[in-house]
């Protein structure tokens, strides 16, 4: 095999994930959707669930939490650090972090940038 039929390849491989993941997107909007119509219905109906073809259909409640952005999460990790009575509750967190990340390993990484001939 020659670098330009492996370059092609490559270059089909990238679109083809991006159309798979452009159609996981619209797919998965259309089973919330779905999935919605489907517990309101058995909530008007008042129904414990449904059966259909072998399969019964319930409604589970599970908790879930907000999401809290990086910097709301951090702040509140120090402000956390501190009232416990930690000096430099800011350097410790970070050291934390850091702790928490694996080793560092050097990789290679193709990138593919489109130029004029």
């Amino acid at each position: 095999m020659s670098i330009q039929s492996d370059l092609n390849e490559l270059k089909g491989l990238e679109k083809e994930i991006k159309n798979l993941s452009s159609r996981l997107k619209h797919l998965r909007k259309r089973k919330k959707e779905i999935e919605a119509r489907v517990t309101a219905y058995i909530r008007a109906k008042e129904l414990p669930g449904v059966k259909h073809r072998g399969t019964a259909v319930l409604i589970e409640e599970k908790t879930k939490r907000a999401p809290k952005s990086n910097k709301d999460r951090d702040r509140d990790a120090i402000d956390l650090l501190e009232r416990r009575g930690i000096r430099d509750a800011d350097a410790l967190f970070r050291e934390m972090m850091e702790a928490r990340k694996g080793e560092e390993i050097i990789s290679d990484k193709l990138k593919m940038k489109k130029y004029e001939e």
